[in-house]
């Protein structure tokens, strides 16, 4: 059974890099034609960028497909235990990214998007679930795959928004100069999308060092600091979002208003609870290293 389940996992990271590769190769065919984008989507011809501005920016993104790749295979091997953590984070944010890419395709009705689409829900999740269980048994516990459910379709929303997607964006709740400062199309809606899909893969990497053996092995202010700032923001802003939603539901509040509270009460504040409720069940699962304290091995 564990040698099956080893062949499909070499099948599926040689499966998930060959198409990793893929758009590698359809970036230097772009690079080579001189247009910027994907076959079936053009984002500008050369007459609005340099031609070495195309040419460099082209096989630049060749070369994070090829790096893809490289972090796919590295699945198959053996790793120390900083360098798994290297490792998943690297496929993670990769996988991230690519899908985000995957999806915009699609959305935009071109074919190898929805040829890739497959891929993308059912193959990329199975290999991080499956390098997670090899390299961290026993399986997760309830909580962190609660908050991992919560934590990863968050920050890959995020960086759908950052590469220029507009999914679920006109259900987020802010209205006004708020709305167009951090929604609108403007460089400072753009720095705050990335940092907030850095914040979403720290989060990533602090939920799975509670929930496995690193919880014994990392300094205390490094893991339950960053851990109960993120508790205590996410019961703020679930409480606040719920018990202002319903106070704009059921007053005199507009139309507009009313749109953003039900979505708030319905989605937002609801994906904040949860992940705050997951998240202090991990910290609360059991004692943290002080600093200075020997681990035995």
């Amino acid at each position: 059974m564990n040698r099956d389940r080893t062949r499909w996992e070499r099948w599926a990271a040689l499966v998930v890099a060959a198409q990793m590769l893929f758009y590698a190769g359809e970036k230097v065919y772009m690079a080579a034609i001189g247009r910027v984008g994907l076959p079936g989507m053009v984002g500008a011809d050369s007459s609005a960028w340099g031609s070495g501005e195309v040419w460099l920016l082209q096989l630049g993104n060749a070369g994070l497909g090829v790096f893809a790749a490289g972090i796919v295979l590295a699945t198959l091997r053996g790793w120390g235990p900083v360098a798994r953590w290297v490792v998943l984070g690297a496929l993670v944010l990769t996988l991230a990214a690519m899908a985000a890419g995957v999806v915009l395709l699609s959305v935009r009705g071109v074919w190898t998007g929805w040829v890739q689409l497959p891929l993308v829900v059912l193959v990329w999740p199975w290999l991080v679930w499956r390098f997670v269980v090899r390299y961290w048994r026993p399986v997760l516990p309830g909580a962190a795959w609660v908050a991992l459910a919560c934590a990863v379709p968050y920050g890959a929303m995020k960086l759908a928004w950052a590469l220029g997607s507009d999914v679920l964006m006109a259900e987020t709740p802010l209205g006004g100069a708020d709305r167009e400062l951090l929604l609108g199309d403007n460089p400072t809606a753009l720095v705050v999308h990335i940092l907030t899909v850095l914040i979403a893969g720290v989060g990533v990497l602090v939920i799975l060092a509670l929930a496995t053996s690193w919880r014994e092995r990392l300094p205390r202010w490094l893991l339950l600091g960053p851990a109960w700032l993120a508790v205590a923001f996410l019961f703020v802003r679930g409480v606040t979002g719920v018990s202002g939603a319903l106070v704009t539901l059921f007053g005199t509040a507009s139309a507009e208003a009313r749109w953003y509270a039900g979505w708030d009460l319905g989605l937002w504040s609801p994906l904040w609870l949860v992940l705050g409720v997951a998240l202090l069940r991990l910290v609360l699962r059991g004692p943290v290293r002080s600093p200075g304290a020997v681990v035995r091995s």
